[in-house]
């Protein structure tokens, strides 16, 4: 994980820049901290780069072409229709209002409008009313921005304040944001101002008391320093000025906001001043991490002030401004109504647009209904929706109506696949919770399905659950029924390639055939906690296990972080599969599959590596997993949006399309590999809130790890990934004591988080902890958990991930240790994630 680091060194930096093909722009030179020169109109780099920065290549990007340039986007609102209506003003831009309901701090009072102001269009906000509290509305979502958020990028813009309550009132871009998480340079209408994090609920700041502090009211202060006049509490210093306001984010040595004047008559009147300069003192430098943060770039009105926002402009690096602002990596589209809306309504007034599936692709209005044979219905060649559902009004238009009591008003995002040029909205896989159901009326429905045409690929029975799964030719329709909340949840899977029986194969043991589970020994530090040095970094996280087939294939789950794969252990591993395999170094290593339990980069990162470099003699045959969706309302599942597009990219680089299977698996689900048997225990999909149609995996995003139990010769594996303990509790309440019961047992998350109800239920004879002896005693919480494993261990089977290799093996009915080896690496080598 990214930390900020004051002290970082040039080649520190460049060799990790190399690592991803990636050329930045310069890093910032301290020298340049004083005011710069550059006449009104032409403005220098603040930041000491004396060039733009080099154009995006095709290698950068892992194949995918973009446009020449590093500007990420830029709005003058020049296109823009004058108006006073928010809507359309919104709907013109592309751009939502953020609400309490999916994590902002209050909902919109803003009103928006664009006006003509001195010769040019321009965005007037208007919230200085009695009722105006703080509102948000999104400029890039973190679906746009998230490819460009972990870079060193910049933002810029052009404020004017008109009126205002209170002088301490402000307007600003605000980045990095997921709703109760965002970066911000609130420069107040007296003339100081805050560079903060706000980080669920609290404020901590990145500059500390001293020139560049931005919120000094002394001779430093920003009305001083920019105007040249003395701070007063209460003066609306700003009012009727034009300012640009550069908030450059270099995650390697902090944040630095720089302020223009843009009227002349003042002391530095077409001169960048930097206002704020990050510090390793202040108290947010350790949270200024892109993989803690959101990556939504956010307009934030404070309550009670009105203005004007102009040039809107957001580049890569910390260089100067792209000249030329023609062509953009991202723009904003018009989103238009949402769902099934008729021409004529408030939110839906373009006459060419679809009145049902919402497309204004060239389709005429109206639907072109098909009748489906052996019914009396009709399914839409438009939009792919059934007649009957859009009539009744059946949130999941696609998929016949399900006669339940009750339904989620909305669909949950369920997710994507490998892929990152699908991480879109057609290519999402959905989900619809019924609640206060039954059996009798999930069978029914599975029928109806039938009835319409789907082909049933899988059904199974187990603790009072039914699951089931259909296709046709368009999709899959998996969906299960759960009896402790009677509770059905339908999802059309659109990113799995084939069925769960297709995905897997059989082989018939031999005698002399072995199956193997190793628990791969990887570098941590010693005391269990997260440490950092000039020349060495180890962590108290991150696991790889590998089980050995019976037909000398191995199936990999999970995959260690990127801080524990260096040269010595990702050379070690390759050793450790040919000596386990009994391959050649002409031969390829055959991967039966892949499966990464959750998206923290500490989980697949050191394996991706691994595959980097030995790639050319590897065969990966198939992939799976189940990661919530990124284009989530839920501010902590928008921010995996980096580690899983990273994912994506090692493997369009090193596979293939098409030489390995996918599948996004679900709870119930059974998978074949080889001569084990794994069966889906849990996935993120159990925990969404029937009634809002939002994941409660927002609280810690370690509960969408999907749980496996994995059968090898007759004994059982549970594979718990990072489960926190309300995924707990659902696991407990769905599944009988039987079910839970296994042999070994993989400690959860680490041990950081105490699952004592599991474990005693588990009753595993064997404990692999993948933590270090001391981290997993580090505190009562983690030795409670230890306790409750530990109890039902048999013969010392305890062992630690930092220790050793270990390998286990089933002979004569018996769990038996008969491999042991001792753990490669440990130096951190700026390989970088």
């Amino acid at each position: 994980m990214k930390k900020m680091n004051f002290t970082s060194t040039l080649s520190l930096m460049l060799a990790i820049l190399m690592l991803f093909g990636i050329t930045s722009c310069a890093p910032r030179n301290p020298a340049q901290d004083e005011i710069t020169t550059a006449p009104l109109g032409e403005v220098t780099d603040p930041n000491g780069s004396d060039t733009v920065g080099d154009s995006v290549s095709e290698s950068e990007t892992e194949g995918e072409k973009l446009p020449d340039t590093n500007l990420i986007y830029y709005e003058d609102f020049e296109k823009i229709s004058i108006s006073s209506s928010t809507d359309a003003v919104l709907r013109q831009l592309g751009w939502t209002k953020d609400t309490s309901e999916n994590g902002a701090y209050s909902n919109n009072t803003t009103k928006y409008s664009v006006k003509s102001y001195e010769g040019s269009k321009r965005l007037y906000l208007e919230n200085n009313t009695s009722s105006g509290v703080d509102s948000y509305v999104t400029v890039l979502s973190s679906a746009l921005m998230g490819k460009f958020h972990e870079e060193n990028y910049t933002y810029q813009y052009d404020l004017i304040y008109t009126d205002a309550s209170a002088a301490d009132r402000y307007i600003a871009l605000v980045s990095d944001y997921s709703g109760q998480i965002y970066n911000s340079f609130h420069f107040r209408n007296r003339g100081n101002g805050n560079n903060q994090l706000h980080y669920n609920g609290s404020w901590y700041t990145y500059d500390v008391a001293g020139v560049d502090y931005a919120a000094n009211t002394d001779d430093n202060s920003i009305v001083n320093k920019l105007l040249g006049q003395k701070y007063s509490g209460s003066k609306q210093a700003f009012n009727d000025i034009s300012v640009s306001i550069r908030y450059v984010v270099d995650w390697d040595n902090g944040n630095s906001v720089y302020m223009r004047v843009n009227d002349s008559g003042y002391p530095t009147s077409g001169k960048w001043v930097l206002v704020s300069k990050a510090s390793e003192g202040g108290n947010g430098s350790s949270y200024f991490d892109p993989d803690k943060l959101g990556a939504a770039i956010v307009l934030k009105t404070g309550g009670k002030q009105n203005g004007y926002v102009d040039n809107i402009i957001v580049w890569r690096g910390t260089g100067e401004e792209p000249a030329d602002k023609s062509v953009s990596l991202v723009t904003s589209t018009t989103k238009g109504c949402s769902g099934h809306k008729f021409i004529g309504s408030d939110s839906c007034v373009d006459p060419k647009r679809c009145i049902y599936c919402n497309d204004n692709g060239g389709i005429e209005p109206g639907h072109k209904f098909v009748t489906i044979s052996g019914t009396s219905d009709s399914r839409c060649s438009v939009c792919n929706g059934l007649k009957s559902s859009i009539d009744a009004g059946f949130v999941f238009t696609t998929l016949p109506v399900y006669n339940g009591p009750k339904q989620s008003k909305m669909l949950y995002k369920a997710g994507h696949g490998w892929d990152s040029d699908k991480f879109d909205d057609k290519n999402e896989s959905n989900m619809l919770i019924i609640s206060g159901t039954n059996a009798t009326e999930f069978s029914a429905y599975c029928l109806k399905l039938i009835k319409y045409g789907y082909t049933e690929t899988f059904t199974r029975n187990l603790d009072g659950n039914m699951y089931a799964q259909y296709k046709n030719a368009d999709s899959f329709v998996y969906l299960y029924y759960t009896a402790s909340v009677k509770e059905v949840r339908i999802i059309e899977d659109k990113s799995s390639d084939v069925t769960a029986k297709e995905f897997g194969y059989t082989y018939n043991k031999k005698n002399s055939d072995t199956t193997v589970i190793y628990q791969y020994g990887v570098p941590m530090n010693a005391a269990g906690v997260n440490i950092s040095k000039n020349d060495e970094k180890k962590i108290d996280c991150g696991m790889i296990y590998v089980i050995k087939l019976a037909d000398n294939s191995v199936f990999i789950l999970d995959g260690g972080g990127y801080q524990q794969f260096d040269t010595a252990q990702i050379d070690g591993f390759m050793d450790f599969l040919r000596n386990v395999t009994g391959t050649k170094d002409s031969e390829k290593i055959r991967i039966a599959g892949w499966y990464i339990s959750h998206g923290h980069q500490d989980h697949m990162a050191g394996f991706a590596l691994f595959v980097k470099k030995y790639h050319k003699s590897l065969t990966l045959e198939r992939l799976f997993f189940n990661f919530p969706s990124v284009n989530s309302p839920t501010s902590i599942l928008i921010g995996q949006r980096g580690n899983q597009t990273k994912l994506s990219n090692y493997l369009k680089s090193y596979f293939s399309d098409d030489s390995f299977k996918y599948i996004k698996i679900h709870t119930g689900q059974q998978i074949q590999l080889a001569d084990i048997l794994i069966d889906v225990i849990y996935t993120h999909e159990d925990i969404v809130d029937p009634n809002t149609a939002l994941s409660e995996v927002a609280g810690d995003y370690n509960n969408s790890s999907s749980v496996l139990k994995i059968t090898v010769d007759g004994k059982t594996f549970m594979f718990y990934g990072d489960v926190n303990k309300p995924a707990m509790n659902v696991i407990l309440a769905n599944n009988s004591d039987a079910t839970l019961k296994c042999d070994i047992v993989q400690l959860a998350h680490h041990v950081i988080n105490d699952l004592s109800k599991l474990y005693h239920k588990n009753q595993a004879t064997v404990v692999l902890v993948p933590q270090s002896p001391n981290g997993a005693t580090l505190n009562a919480t983690r030795r409670a958990a230890m306790d409750a494993a530990k109890k039902y261990a048999l013969n010392g089977m305890i062992y630690y991930a930092s220790e050793s290799t270990v390998g286990l093996r089933v002979i004569n009915g018996v769990i038996t240790n008969v491999f042991t080896a001792p753990v490669h690496g440990g130096r951190y080598e700026g390989w970088g994630w």
